[in-house]
């Protein structure tokens, strides 16, 4: 069996339901971060780009319009609003 991973966005021509995620990790001494921003479609077709922050205290889901999202078609490089994640963070 081949597992292959892609971190380029798929859901630009995606129907709906969908889920596309990229997980980012961070760590500060023991305190851990997880970023998680991501797309889905609802069954309606809504679209609904997010993102989740995870703590060790808590999880947080903030929405965003869908005309807020870009995610670059050849490299890692997510932007919504003013956060943006990429390979280098």
């Amino acid at each position: 069996m081949m597992i292959t991973t892609d971190k380029f966005f798929q859901g630009e021509n995606q129907t709906s339901p969908f889920f596309e995620g990229w997980y980012f990790k961070h760590q500060i001494e023991h305190e851990v971060y997880s970023f998680i921003p991501g797309y889905s479609i609802a069954e309606n077709g809504e679209r609904c780009p997010f993102i989740q922050v995870i703590s060790h205290e808590q999880s947080e889901i903030f929405f965003f319009d869908s005309d807020q999202l870009f995610v670059a078609k050849d490299h890692l490089f997510i932007k919504k609003k003013k956060n943006t994640f990429s390979e280098k963070g």
